[in-house]
């Protein structure tokens, strides 16, 4: 038998390239290891674990970016009310967002709440 999937000198790299969307298959070429160790490796609960947190960390990641966008955006729409041309495209966006958002705040919060109350 081989190493634990957690003890593979490749794991990491094995678990990144899955995490990015790669087949086992497909991931293993890249990494350099057999088909065979790369299924086994990716056959155990640490990997998946692992592919996870991978997957996990990307998407915070993305929403961060996102957020801060979202800021900027929102920055420029308020910067362009006072414009006679622009203005009224701005406020008609900032108004088409408001009532979404604050829902979401409201279901946001009351999740939270529900989950502080276990």
């Amino acid at each position: 038998m081989g190493k634990p999937a957690g003890k593979c000198r490749h794991f990491e790299l094995l678990a990144a390239a899955v995490a990015a969307g790669s087949s086992v298959r497909d991931a293993a070429e890249t990494v350099g290891i057999s088909e065979r160790a790369a299924y086994g490796a990716s056959g155990s609960p640490d990997f998946r674990l692992r592919v996870s947190q991978l997957r996990s960390a990307a998407i915070d990641a993305a929403i961060g970016e996102i957020t801060s966008a979202t800021v900027l955006a929102v920055r420029r729409l308020v910067a362009l009310l006072d414009d006679p041309h622009a203005g009224v495209q701005a406020s008609k966006a900032i108004m088409a967002h408001v009532a979404p958002l604050s829902e979401l705040g409201e279901i946001r919060r009351r999740l939270d709440d529900l989950e502080s109350r276990k």
